[in-house]
């Protein structure tokens, strides 16, 4: 068991739609189109653009969550209670078919992986001395939530999922989180 602190945070209803991607950053990069299924085959650069595109539009501060946050979020819709049957699908769902938790929140397990804003350490536990060279050599990221093509035991809220952040896959997307400005 560890402590972690973060900053109060918003999330997003749904991950990110193919036509919320379209409109911001004029393409669509996903195999499967339809504008209301999630976007997918996107990079981590990509969704780091929309979110910073967001954020200049709105004047509020978007992200990518780091996992800490994502976990979070997954897990307080739930009340403890155990997550719905998920079964492998043959692509991702339009993002409001898919479950809602009680906060209201769609599909954050097993529709796509989603990317979080951390980069990968096998273990977050390590101290910082040996983290950093890892950090160092590694070009992977963390995604969370497993997919529609997620064997069983990913599509549950504490397993860690890691991609190589010069690839895009069918199989990741991703949601944004709100970070409120800090009052005066």
């Amino acid at each position: 068991i560890r402590t972690v602190s973060m900053p109060a945070f918003w999330v997003s209803q749904t991950e990110v739609t193919q036509a919320q991607f379209q409109a911001l950053m004029g393409f669509n990069p996903s195999r499967f189109r339809d504008p209301d299924r999630p976007v997918e085959n996107v990079l981590i650069t990509e969704a780091l653009g929309f979110c910073a595109m967001l954020s200049a539009i709105d004047g509020r501060s978007y992200r990518l969550p780091d996992e800490d946050m994502w976990e979070f979020a997954c897990r307080s819709g739930e009340g403890g209670a155990a997550l719905p049957a998920v079964g492998i699908d043959s692509a991702p769902r339009r993002v409001e078919d898919t479950h809602r938790d009680s906060n209201g929140i769609h599909g954050m397990i097993g529709n796509v992986a989603e990317l979080c804003g951390n980069a990968y350490i096998p273990d977050p536990r390590l101290p910082m001395s040996e983290a950093s060279l890892y950090l160092r050599r590694s070009l992977e990221v963390i995604v969370r939530g497993g997919s529609w093509d997620s064997p069983r035991f990913e599509l549950r809220p504490g397993f860690r999922g890691r991609c190589d952040s010069h690839v895009a896959e069918d199989t990741i997307g991703f949601r944004v989180f709100c970070v409120p400005e800090k009052p005066n």
